[in-house]
């Protein structure tokens, strides 16, 4: 259930910090599926009628590289992963700490159009993460390696990272269009701590290949050709525009324990299905 309230006090943004020296770019600009919804309800059915939701995409996952665990011989591939949100609404995380329970519970804040009026979602609880040491939300991504036929059709899951928690934050612009939405002009959401956390409109959230998580074990595999599949969102924990649009691939080949990227576009016909686990009807 919601509550509608009025915002009283606006916190000024952050300081920009300096930019990335490589952003990933998307490829298109993305296709609209709904025009942004005004700020006068007009059904009591919709409970998001008259809000702006933020849209959450992934882009196709890039530096692949493989490492092999001379402990545990086990054989990764890590890869760099990237989330951003089209809009039209920003993604903006609310952390209320229970000392009762030692949790954060996570709302998701969904504003109106003039910003001043928003309502509250529970939407999970951040918990600390001892490897990246800042607080994270749980159940953000999922990572998965299919296996595909030879037209790139996929023909099933070979091996999966498991879903994955995120600190969540502004780390570099979109270098595409929106020019028709509200895009920031700025860094709004610069950290990781427990009490505010989010995406804004035109903005990339990156995950490189060296940090601890960024990696699916295939020590199984057999050579050939995989498909790498990123996933945001995949259990529609955060409230969207659209759901159908979170998920990103990428092939790859495996010869004798070397790795060649082959692309997120490497069939002729582009002929690959995307997994419809998370999609509801």
């Amino acid at each position: 259930m919601s509550t509608s309230m009025v915002a009283t006090n606006t916190p000024a943004p952050p300081s920009p910090s300096p930019t990335e020296s490589q952003t990933p770019k998307p490829t298109a600009a993305p296709t609209p599926t709904q025009i942004p919804p005004t700020p006068v309800p007009t059904s009591t059915d919709d409970p998001f009628s008259g809000r702006l939701l933020p849209d959450l995409e992934t882009l196709p996952p890039t530096d692949l590289r493989l490492q092999f665990d001379s402990n545990s011989g086990r054989t990764l591939i890590r890869f760099s992963n990237s989330i951003w949100n089209s809009g039209p609404g920003i993604l903006e995380l609310i952390g209320k700490p229970d000392q009762t329970k030692d949790q954060i519970q996570v709302s998701q804040r969904v504003y109106a159009a003039d910003q001043d009026i928003f309502d509250d979602y529970e939407v999970g609880e951040f918990v600390f993460h001892d490897h990246h040491n800042h607080w994270h939300l749980e159940q953000f991504s999922v990572y998965e390696v299919w296996a595909v036929d030879e037209k790139g059709s996929l023909e099933g899951l070979v091996s999966s990272g498991g879903k994955v928690s995120y600190c969540i934050m502004d780390v570099s612009k979109a270098e595409i269009d929106l020019s028709d939405q509200s895009v920031s002009t700025s860094r709004n959401y610069t950290n990781c701590e427990g009490r505010l956390q989010g995406l804004s409109v035109g903005w990339i959230d990156i995950y490189k290949s060296h940090y601890w998580g960024q990696w699916v074990d295939i020590t199984s595999l057999d050579d050939g050709i995989y498909a790498l599949i990123s996933t945001v969102n995949p259990d529609h924990i955060i409230h969207e525009a659209n759901v159908h649009n979170n998920t990103a691939i990428t092939y790859f080949e495996i010869r004798e324990l070397q790795l060649k990227h082959l692309g997120d576009i490497f069939f002729e016909e582009d002929h690959y299905l995307i997994p419809n686990s998370y999609l509801r009807p």
